[in-house]
């Protein structure tokens, strides 16, 4: 263990708090200027790109693509993570109605007048 070359970490946050998360990054980075290679797996796409110098995504076991962390975003690892533009998932509108469907003032209970 003292002379590892390579740290492999599988959802290493999964269980942790927000401090501990951060800590573990500053470790991380630490470890990375130090020369050693870390593999780190997890689905928090935003934590992937924020230690990571590359990223690559499996999807089904097999490679589906490779890209530089600094040159992309949440929405391209998703595609790459369907295979397809993902764009319509997360829609930025709303669906909520602007008129009002159905209005109750007054309404009176066994126990009394709720308001």
């Amino acid at each position: 263990m003292q002379r590892a070359q390579l740290l492999i970490l599988d959802e290493p946050t999964a269980s942790l708090g927000i401090e501990d998360v951060e800590n573990l990054h500053h470790a991380l980075l630490d470890l990375r200027e130090s020369g050693m290679g870390i593999i780190y797996v997890s689905h928090r796409l935003e934590e992937v790109l924020s230690v990571s110098d590359r990223i690559t995504v499996l999807r089904d076991g097999t490679t589906v693509g490779t890209r530089l962390a600094s040159e992309s975003s949440t929405a391209d690892v998703i595609n790459l993570m369907l295979g397809r533009d993902a764009s319509h998932v997360f829609r930025k509108s709303s669906d909520a109605r602007e008129s009002v469907v159905l209005k109750v003032t007054d309404v009176a209970t066994a126990t009394g007048l709720s308001g």
